[in-house]
């Protein structure tokens, strides 16, 4: 033990201070000095490749590099599984398997396994001599002596390496959650949608510039403060409470559409995406919300199902207006006959006119079905609005009673546009008629005022109402009646819907849509229930001249006879022989065709100075048949006729010819001068 007492100073002196690398260096090189041998190494164990790996060898007392090796069939295996292989001379008998040995030319060796605190293998601390180790029973006790260092050692230095990935792990995912945090934070700043956190008493916690956007608030004015001092309006408070449960409880209130109201005190419709934030133990800390403010998207649905709607009715009135007007053509012009036959007998006129008086009426309720599909012919004319309002003023008045005062508010310069001012003075007379019954409950004083003002529409606020951006006159009508629910308000444009009972048709506010519509105008509604009404009329700015739809002036003793050839086409067979019989009164040669083959059969045979056709027909309609006479008789003359306006969308439509259209059912004289005034020009 002197010896080991005498060695052991000089090896721990050696030893102080040192760590890692550095140590087990340090400690290999004294050992391979202390017992005198060729090669000491250190190596680490994988038991799962069975593969040593050395982390320090020394060779005759210099450090070389560091090597790996199998485990099969070496005498460090039995080390390992013995935690000693001593072998102090012929090692290569023993492990005639071994290369490495073989080739290195060794013949002692000593092993000792290295343990971790769990007892698990580790390394091992080899020594090799190309001789007879002098003094085993020294070495081994030495390696033993030193191995729980070494061990430890190595222990400590993997879990250094260990804790090294993990911080360099860590690291990353610590730059990649504030790269992810950035990211966050701009998408919240960047986002169309409002980002909103609220605890678990709905008073907010974040609140992102969309938010702000939409609201109005800043996020100094929101945070902190409770949802319903903040969003809220009354109507709205118990369906959210009811929301505000569900999501507490996480139940529900997930997704939610309702009326919120801005800092601003408009309304507006938000739809709102709700999570609940929940902690470990399953409870709800607060709520996550994500908004969109959906106005705008669902006025432009509101007025496209509206559109939609007049649409369809158009097409069904449309149908319906060409063969009522078909018959009373018919009526109307027959009547016209037995007059004449009449004219020595006033009893049997006075039944006439009658029948003719009825038919006007007839005419003017199908001119009302029209306006709803916008085919009216209404005569259109640059227009002052503030000048036809005031004009109407008295008789609004009047027509209101004292009970209900009128007033104007005009702006001073308004700039014209282009519409039917009869069909303008119809519309504000609807709009105050309606605006009085909504007053007739009012305790107090009831008014209705009328305004107008020259506005620039910017391209986001003409697409809300299906216009393009540019100059528009708004024409508003304000009451403080007793205003319109929600779902009344969704269906007032619809024809027939009344509120007024058997007081009511329900085609007011319907003509008066269609007007604004014919007008390439656009109309709103805004209202609360108990607050009044606003109707606003915006109706373009008129900039280029346009033609004027006059209605010729019949003065029958304008109307010549003619001696001129006319075909009349018509698959209406009575209104064709009543033409045919108008014509040939006036001394007019008349041929006869109930449709486009006739037709093309007659003209093949006979020289025609003039077509009068009708325009709806089956197989081919009047502006084809037109286009096919144009081209094959271009010194034909063509006048068409129609009890239905809108052809928008049949096929070779000729604007002249549609511009000069003779609208069913028409008088004689209408017929004479059309005729009379196409063939002499």
């Amino acid at each position: 033990m002197s010896k080991l007492e005498n060695k052991l100073p000089e090896i721990i002196k050696s030893l102080k201070s040192t760590y890692g690398n550095v140590f087990f260096n340090e400690i290999a090189k004294q050992l391979n000095k202390v017992i005198d041998v060729d090669y000491t190494f250190i190596a680490q164990i994988d038991n799962h490749k069975r593969i040593a790996q050395s982390i320090s060898l020394v060779v005759n007392g210099n450090i070389a590099d560091n090597f790996e090796y199998e485990l099969l069939d070496t005498p460090c295996a039995v080390a390992i599984n013995d935690s000693v292989c001593l072998y102090p001379k012929n090692i290569c008998h023993y492990f005639p398997n071994d290369q490495l040995l073989i080739d290195m030319n060794i013949e002692g060796y000593i092993g000792v396994a290295l343990y971790n605190s769990d007892g698990q293998v580790i390394g091992i601390i080899v020594a090799l001599h190309k001789g007879e180790i002098k003094d085993p029973d020294f070495a081994k006790t030495l390696f033993e002596l030193f191995s729980g260092r070494i061990a430890a050692e190595l222990e400590r230095s993997e879990q250094k390496k260990h804790l090294e990935e993990l911080n360099v792990q860590l690291s990353s995912k610590v730059k990649e959650l504030v790269e992810s945090e950035h990211r966050l934070s701009i998408h919240l700043k960047n986002t169309p949608l409002g980002c909103i956190t609220w605890d678990s008493d709905f008073c907010c916690t974040e609140w992102n510039a969309a938010a702000e956007k939409i609201f109005g608030f800043s996020e100094k004015e929101a945070v902190g403060t409770n949802l319903y001092d903040l969003i809220i309006p009354k109507i709205e408070v118990k369906n959210i409470k009811e929301v505000q449960g569900a999501l507490l409880e996480n139940k529900g209130g997930y997704r939610k559409s309702n009326e919120n109201i801005t800092k601003q005190g408009h309304i507006i419709l938000c739809d709102w995406y709700n999570t609940p934030i929940v902690d470990d133990a399953g409870k709800v800390k607060g709520v996550a919300s994500l908004v969109q403010d959906i106005t705008e998207r669902e006025q432009q649905a509101e007025l496209l199902h509206r559109t939609q709607k007049m649409d369809a009715l158009g097409k069904l009135t449309g149908g319906i207006a060409h063969d009522q007007n078909n018959m009373l053509g018919v009526i109307t012009g027959y009547a016209e006959l037995l007059s004449l036959q009449l004219v020595n007998q006033p009893s049997g006129l006075e039944y006439v006119k009658k029948i003719e008086n009825a038919c006007q009426r007839s005419a003017q309720l199908i001119g009302k079905l029209l306006s709803f599909s916008r085919t009216s012919s209404s005569a259109k004319s640059k227009c002052d609005v503030n000048s036809v309002i005031s004009e109407q003023q008295d008789v609004l008045q009047k027509m209101l009673t004292v009970k209900n005062q009128l007033m104007l508010s005009l702006c001073d310069f308004i700039w014209p546009t282009w519409l039917s001012q009869n069909d303008l003075k119809d519309a504000i007379l609807n709009l105050c008629i309606n605006a009085m019954h909504a007053m007739k409950n009012n305790v107090g004083s009831s008014y209705i005022t009328i305004l107008t003002d020259n506005i620039e529409l910017k391209p986001s606020e003409a697409e809300i109402l299906g216009l393009s951006s540019g100059k528009y006159i708004k024409l508003s009508v304000v009451d403080n009646g007793m205003g319109i629910d929600k779902p009344t308000l969704k269906k007032i444009f619809d024809p027939f819907f009344t509120t007024k009972g058997e007081e009511g048709t329900g085609l007011g506010l319907s003509q008066v849509f269609s007007f604004v519509k014919q007008s390439q105008g656009s109309i709103d509604v805004s209202s609360e229930v108990g607050e009044g009404c606003q109707f606003n009329l915006y109706f373009p700015c008129y900039q280029n001249e346009r033609q004027v739809e006059n209605s010729a002036i019949i003065d029958p003793k304008d109307v010549s006879i003619g001696s001129e050839s006319i075909l009349v086409v018509d698959d209406e067979q009575e209104l064709c022989d009543l033409s045919s019989e108008f014509l040939s009164m006036k001394g007019y040669k008349v041929f006869k065709a109930n449709g486009y083959k006739q037709a093309v059969e007659i003209l093949k045979h006979q020289k025609i100075d003039l077509l009068f056709s009708d325009v709806v027909m089956p197989e081919m309609n009047g502006y084809q048949l037109a286009t096919l006479i144009k081209a094959e008789y271009p010194l034909t003359k063509i006048q068409l006729t129609s009890g239905y306006t809108n052809y928008d969308k049949l096929e070779g439509i000729d604007e002249s010819l549609r511009e000069n259209l003779l609208v069913k059912p028409y008088s004689s004289e209408a017929l004479y001068s059309k005729i009379r005034d196409l063939l002499d020009k």
